[in-house]
């Protein structure tokens, strides 16, 4: 998850908290029955977005934790199983005829029941079950409040709407859950959480990822971040294989580190310099190189005199606000 998809996500989730703070000051106040059991929906929506949408995955120290995939199971149908007992309540299923009390009815307990069997099943087969039992008991909610407006409730038009808004950001916070069990993107997540959500970071080519510090604080500041991704990007990881089997997979890491002194460098140059640096770093022993700016050679980070660059870099700074201070702009002739 990249930074603009970071900050995306997380103003969602926060408006989500917001809505959520609501129900429990209205379950605080009004004390009844619905408002609790609103509460208890609202929650578990929330928590469902977080886990489905990767915030929560990019967050938290370990993405592979096993309870995140649990969770990740249960959630969706206990939110369908909620949702389809809190619209039959909304729709009056029990006074209104005997399809729609037993359309909600098996719904909300085809959810709150099947949920915990998918964790039986095949590790690989699990989270896709646990999504078609939430998106049934959507669709399931969605037709049968069609079906109740027509027969001429007209507040029954406005939870049919709320199911149709419902159903495709459902389908793509399952899309983008079952794609970040790939290796890259745990990798990149990985990544990212060591240098900063608000650090960009993407994937460079088939076999490399880039990630742009934009502020340091100290030259030992470098050594100690190189060190830190080449270590903790080797621990093995734990991804759902073609059969279903949950393995663990270690990956042949490198980092590559070039130290930006100044402005005025070719992007694809620089890439391109870091991208050595990594290839270099895979016969070191700690396996992060740095690029040496006046040998241009890579050399181990661990062994690196940072302080040159550093310093080059701090006396270009005030050099070019003191060329820029106080001058005009060159007009040119048309």
């Amino acid at each position: 998850m990249n930074t603009a998809e970071t900050i995306i996500w997380s103003a969602a989730a926060g408006s989500m908290g917001l809505v959520v703070l609501l129900g429990a000051a209205d379950a605080l106040f009004s004390r009844s029955r619905a408002s609790v059991q609103s509460l208890i929906y609202l929650t578990a929506c929330w928590g469902f977005f977080l886990l489905l949408s990767g915030l929560a995955a990019t967050l938290l120290p370990r993405p592979d934790a096993s309870w995140l995939h649990t969770a990740q199971v249960l959630l969706g149908p206990m939110c369908g199983g909620l949702g389809t007992h809190g619209a039959s309540q909304w729709l009056a299923a029990a006074r209104r005829d005997r399809l729609t009390e037993l359309g909600f009815r098996s719904a909300s307990i085809l959810c709150l029941t099947g949920g915990p069997l998918c964790l039986l099943l095949a590790p690989g087969w699990q989270l896709p079950a646990s999504a078609a039992l939430a998106i049934l008991s959507l669709s399931v909610a969605l037709w049968l409040a069609v079906r109740a407006a027509q027969q001429g409730d007209r507040l029954a038009w406005g939870l049919a709407a709320g199911c149709l808004l419902t159903l495709p950001l459902q389908l793509g916070l399952y899309w983008l859950a079952l794609d970040t069990g790939r290796p890259s993107v745990l990798l990149q997540t990985g990544m990212q959480r060591h240098t900063g959500v608000v650090n960009p970071a993407g994937r460079y080519d088939d076999r490399c990822f880039v990630v742009l510090i934009e502020s340091m604080h100290s030259p030992d500041w470098i050594r100690t971040m190189g060190l830190r991704e080449a270590s903790s990007l080797r621990r093995p990881l734990e991804i759902s294989a073609l059969s279903g089997e949950r393995i663990r997979i270690s990956a042949d890491i490198s980092v590559g580190m070039v130290h930006l002194t100044g402005a005025g460098r070719d992007v694809a140059q620089l890439l391109h310099e870091a991208e050595e640096m990594a290839m270099a770093a895979r016969g070191m022993r700690s396996r992060a190189a740095l690029l040496d700016e006046i040998s241009r050679q890579a050399v181990p980070v661990e062994n690196a005199q940072l302080g040159v660059s550093w310093n080059a870099m701090r006396s270009v700074r005030p050099h070019q606000a003191r060329n820029g201070h106080g001058a005009r702009p060159r007009k040119t002739p048309a």
